[in-house]
């Protein structure tokens, strides 16, 4: 899965929600990372823990105090949707992968989606998301999404299109 796509973070002064797409090589910046304090989501507890080590297909918060900054990247071996953990009813979580490029979230997989939206740091917004055709702009960034059901984005067939056997 060795891609080559690159894309620029832009982390702005006050919180951003960010992910890894998989594993990224850093190339030019200019933000202080050790000014950073950074967040994960946990459901069972519906609160927020503080991590020092983000892990690629996982979403969290960055809280920068300084200076909006940006940070270019590759992304040596892009994460599936199959990578990304499965979404439990309410809220969760999502990184945005490079799979995910052309489609909309409220697509994937056999998710019954309420909501999702993604945050806008600049402007200090949530948008909405649920219908928005996903483009590479999205890469590095992360969903707030609503589900109702157990599920899984992407295809859950293992060998999708072969059908059933029939019943005798």
């Amino acid at each position: 899965k060795s891609t080559g796509i690159t894309f620029n973070y832009v982390i702005s002064n006050g919180s951003n929600l960010f992910s890894l797409p998989g594993k990224v090589e850093a190339g030019n910046s200019n933000c202080n990372s050790s000014e950073w304090t950074m967040f994960e989501y946990v459901k069972e507890s519906n609160s927020f823990k503080k991590v020092t080590q983000p892990l690629p297909g996982k979403a969290y918060w960055i809280y920068n105090p300084g200076k909006s900054c940006e940070a270019k990247v590759t992304i040596k071996n892009a994460l599936g949707l199959g990578d990304l953990e499965k979404l439990t009813p309410k809220w969760n979580f999502v990184a945005i992968v490079p799979e995910m490029i052309g489609k909309k979230i409220s697509n994937m997989g056999d998710c019954d989606l309420a909501a999702a939206f993604t945050y806008n740091s600049a402007s200090r917004k949530w948008e909405n998301v649920i219908d928005k055709e996903i483009n590479k702009s999205y890469l590095g960034k992360a969903f707030a999404v609503y589900s109702n059901n157990e599920c899984k984005l992407g295809n859950n067939s293992a060998e999708p299109g072969i059908p059933v056997l029939p019943d005798i």
